[in-house]
């Protein structure tokens, strides 16, 4: 196994970093701009018919804001 640490969007960079790759694995943060490029970042991969699968990082998210979610 490989791993890439890609740029962050769905730009010229992020498709140069996905050639050839067997499958996209989206590790954000919960921000307004992850959480864009985590709904954005399947799509572009999937029109180059490759599996996409996300995770977000939640670190820095107290335990009560997860609740109820």
């Amino acid at each position: 196994m490989i791993i890439i640490d890609g740029p962050p969007g769905t730009g010229c960079a992020v498709i140069a970093s996905i050639t050839g790759v067997d499958m996209v694995m989206v590790v954000t943060e919960p921000s307004v701009s992850g959480i864009h490029d985590l709904e954005q970042v399947p799509g572009v991969a999937g029109h180059f018919n490759i599996p996409a699968v996300g995770c977000m990082l939640l670190s820095d998210v107290p335990i009560q804001d997860l609740q109820g979610s």
